[in-house]
């Protein structure tokens, strides 16, 4: 099924020219059916390429999706033109009184900045507390990912000394999400910021849960307990050449980057960079418009304000939450867990990046290996012996269910000790 938009978006000929299935208004108001009212606030400077971005991956799924341009009026925008703005975008005071099935807010280049500081915060913040009313589930973006984890739930971001910029391998920690159906264990996006949020913060907050994170990257993928928010810290909507553009651009400004890493075919910066991410990116975007947008929103969007939202226990606490991280960052040999907040070493680019690391809890003994079926080695799902669940017997029948605590096999196979895990805050130390 396709997106609705205006007939004369520039974006339109773009994704016509890729095959994308795009409907004019015309031949939508012909049609008998209730579409998708999807709003996005584009927050980039350039907001023609990244409607663009985030068009492509929204056309590409059997739902029809009628689109809505919002801009914040409080910032002036300098690089798209007047005339485009006035042609397609809205403001949020003229969308206050309706409701919409989903929202996309994207990032914006102010991450630099303090949140209270950024020319539109107030307005941000009016947009944000709207959508967790009239929305019923919210994707935020990188920077708008970070300002909605700190306006809803106080997470702080932290300023990196060396921007985060490549492609990088992330691992699912929560396979059971709707979100990755048809995922790949192992995935790859892209990144470009110079702030993070740190894994011992969200994990703090019990309404939250970490899906997806990246050993280099840090922290990916974060959801509210009813989906109605999801927070990705990387961007999946980036064209192949985004990243180039991006350094080619700093070079311009002086700024000396680095190259973005994991990007450029054998470190070559004048050859065309390999996109391995475009599949699970257009998966993603699918999985979240069918599973936690139509499959769930009421019909009727005045329903939204007053519907119930289902919602899932995953545990209700960090403990739980923190062995599934250790399940997919689980130390290689002879690797050291450091418990005091050093410098991880990144080899020359010598960034100061949290990354998820994990102390042995001294009052957990080991877990115990049990023998599996081949069937059931991908996962092992167990509770460990400690003071937070004496009630332990070394069986299969008092395992837990099937979304509980996913311990890595391959940690198991290998019969290292593997205790309960708790965030004290460390680092990993790379080599």
């Amino acid at each position: 099924m396709p997106i609705k938009i205006p007939t004369d978006l520039p974006a339109r000929l773009a994704l016509e020219n890729e095959n994308i299935f795009v409907m004019t208004d015309d031949r939508a108001n012909t049609q008998d059916i209730r579409p998708l009212e999807i709003a996005i606030v584009n927050l980039m400077p350039t907001k023609i390429a990244t409607e663009t971005q985030l068009l492509r991956l929204l056309g590409n799924s059997p739902i029809q999706v009628n689109i809505t341009l919002l801009r914040t009026e409080a910032h002036e925008s300098k690089n798209t033109p007047a005339q485009h703005l006035e042609r397609f975008y809205k403001t949020f005071d003229s969308i206050a009184d309706t409701s919409f099935d989903g929202m996309i807010v994207t990032g914006a280049p102010v991450e630099h900045l303090p949140f209270e500081e950024v020319d539109y915060w107030d307005e941000l913040r009016r947009i944000m507390e709207y959508a967790k009313q009239h929305v019923y589930s919210t994707l935020y973006i990188c920077w708008a990912a970070q300002a909605a984890l700190y306006h809803f739930f106080r997470v702080p971001k932290y300023i990196l000394e060396r921007k985060v910029s490549g492609i990088y391998e992330h691992h699912i920690l929560h396979p059971e999400c709707r979100l990755f159906r048809g995922f790949d264990d192992i995935f790859y996006a892209p990144h470009s910021r110079k702030t993070e949020i740190r894994s011992e913060d969200v994990l703090r907050v019990p309404d939250l849960r970490i899906l997806a994170a990246s050993r280099e990257a840090g922290l990916t993928i974060v959801e509210n307990r009813d989906h109605s928010q999801v927070f990705i810290t990387g961007h999946l909507e980036y064209d192949r050449d985004t990243l180039d553009a991006e350094y080619h651009r700093d070079i311009g400004r002086g700024l000396d980057p680095l190259p973005p890493e994991h990007y450029y075919p054998d470190g070559d910066i004048s050859s065309i960079p390999t996109m391995n991410w475009r599949a699970h990116a257009h998966l993603f975007y699918s999985n979240w418009l069918n599973f936690y947008v139509y499959q769930e929103t009421p019909f009727s969007l005045s329903a939204i304000p007053t519907c119930h939202r289902s919602t899932f226990n995953w545990g209700g606490n960090a403990f739980l939450n923190t062995l599934s991280l250790r399940s997919a960052f689980s130390p290689p040999p002879g690797r050291a867990i450091s418990r005091n907040a050093d410098i991880a070493r990144g080899g020359e680019r010598g960034r100061h990046i949290s990354r998820l690391s994990w102390a042995n809890c001294r009052h957990s003994p080991p877990l115990k290996a049990l023998p599996l079926d081949p069937r059931q080695r991908r996962r092992l799902h167990a509770y460990p012996k400690s003071r937070h669940n004496p009630a332990w017997h070394n069986s299969p029948e008092t395992w837990g269910d099937t979304h509980s605590c996913p311990l890595s096999w391959h940690s198991l196979r290998a019969q290292r000790p593997m205790r309960g895990a708790a965030l004290l805050g460390g680092f990993w130390r790379l080599p």
